[in-house]
């Protein structure tokens, strides 16, 4: 189960994932103005914009759980019942949206994996 260090570090990882949702977006902006994109360009970078704030969301849910398992000092996150149902809920969410999103590009699918 999840150990006060690992719950520590969720909290840590947040703030990179948020760095990285700025850091897409801008460039989903920047592609839309300079391109000017359409058809299945501008459903890929739309879709994408909106899949970051999905991803987002859940890195938000990640550190709200990691800040309840540290504020209740215990050791298993199991032995907080709570826990258990969010921590389902919230891995359900992202379930999906990377495989529909990269389709042929190995190398980002890794990189969506890696994040779930």
């Amino acid at each position: 189960m999840v150990r006060l260090d690992e719950a520590k570090s969720v909290q840590e990882a947040d703030e990179e994932i948020d760095q990285l949702e700025k850091d897409i977006e801008r460039l989903c902006l920047k592609l839309l103005l300079q391109q000017q994109p359409v058809a299945r360009d501008l459903r890929q970078i739309s879709a994408a914009l909106k899949m970051i704030t999905d991803m987002e969301r859940i890195g938000d849910q990640a550190s709200d759980i990691a800040e309840i398992i540290i504020s209740e000092k215990k050791d298993e996150a199991a032995d907080i019942p709570v826990i258990v149902k969010m921590s389902e809920a919230s891995s359900k969410d992202g379930s999906g949206q990377c495989e529909c999103l990269c389709g042929k590009r190995p190398g980002v699918v890794t990189c969506c994996y890696r994040i779930r």
